[in-house]
């Protein structure tokens, strides 16, 4: 078969219309293809932005508090039958939840306490110290400098340390 020259030009439109409708299809394809990609990261790495902030948001506020209790122990440790110490003794429980070897040392802190020994304010004492530095381990305060007898001195005692 042959063609007429106007058949070919014909025909040579028709492809290169083809192939430019193809491309522009295929180009399409790639353009949407890549703002999805774009989408798609963006919305993961957004996610996964407030997961961790949220984790890390949430760790430092427990250690706040942790930190808010233990300083209000050390606070009023000049006074451990007072009001603010006791109060502070009770929150240990569930602000140091998390922690077992805080809840043992503050079991075993109740448990002297609510027994009738001879010698129940030395008990006491060494009870304290045990639990006070288990507090300062568990939010990683320890400093080697501070002795057992440090944890139940005080500054400007208006009331000996002594337990009931």
């Amino acid at each position: 078969i042959t063609r007429s020259p106007i058949q070919s030009k014909h025909r040579i439109m028709q492809d290169i219309v083809i192939n430019y409708v193809s491309y522009t299809i295929y180009r399409f394809e790639v353009c949407v293809m890549d703002f999805l990609i774009v989408i798609i990261s963006s919305l993961i790495s957004g996610i996964l932005g407030v997961i961790i902030s949220t984790l890390y948001y949430k760790k430092a506020e427990r250690r706040k508090e942790k930190m808010n209790l233990i300083m209000q122990l050390f606070g009023n440790r000049y006074d451990i039958n007072g009001d603010r110490f006791s109060e502070a003794l009770n929150s240990i429980v569930i602000v140091f939840h998390d922690s077992d070897d805080v809840i043992k040392k503050v079991k075993a802190l109740h448990d002297i306490a609510s027994a009738n020994a001879p010698n129940k304010s030395e008990q006491i004492n060494y009870a304290l110290i045990d639990l006070f530095k288990a507090l300062v381990m568990d939010v990683k305060l320890g400093n080697k400098e501070l002795n057992d007898s440090f944890m139940l001195s005080v500054f400007n005692n208006k009331q000996q340390v002594k337990a009931k």
